[in-house]
């Protein structure tokens, strides 16, 4: 097992932040958290738009037609000052590759992936634990589909509760 299996850290400065190779980093966006996996030298690999370094995933969300790359950047590049924690949450969920083995697959896998960004199933945290776990999963995608569906049967729950109002009042007249 990987040396921080499981270890899922308070959000902090990436100055703060001690990842190891392998480890899943996930940093605080705006509208969506990026993720990648640390390379325990001060870099990092990601899946993200254009060749810069940055906040490349927040303009990815404008299009789901963004060129993308899965690239090794310097860490600092990619927080850009916001606040960021080791993620390796689904490490109980899903058995990591040893840390030598996340980094091959890493390194193997750096280049151009095409037009191929979706929020919803191709995105830098589907890539991320594709490297750690060889799979391909979203936990912010799911939240947001399992709250969709609440918010959704809300909303019939509600209309059906004012059609049988409607109804109970047409009743009485």
């Amino acid at each position: 097992m990987p040396p921080h299996f499981g270890l899922k850290t308070e959000w902090a400065h990436p100055d703060r932040v001690r990842p190891i190779a392998g480890d899943k980093l996930e940093f605080k966006r705006s509208v969506y958290n990026h993720l990648g996996i640390a390379d325990g030298k001060g870099g990092i690999y990601h899946f993200s738009p254009g060749k810069g370094s940055g906040k490349g995933s927040e303009v990815a969300l404008k299009s789901d037609k963004s060129r993308i790359y899965w690239r090794h950047d310097k860490l600092t590049d990619v927080a850009d000052g916001d606040l960021m924690r080791i993620n390796n949450s689904l490490d109980h969920r899903n058995r990591p590759y040893d840390m030598d083995e996340i980094i091959r697959r890493c390194e193997s896998s750096l280049g151009y992936f095409g037009n191929t960004y979706t929020i919803h199933s191709n995105n830098c945290e589907h890539k991320t634990n594709e490297m750690r776990y060889g799979l391909s999963t979203s936990q912010q995608v799911e939240t947001v589909g399992k709250s969709a569906l609440i918010a959704g049967g809300i909303l019939v729950g509600g209309a059906i509760a004012i059609a049988g109002m409607i109804d109970a009042f047409a009743d009485e007249e």
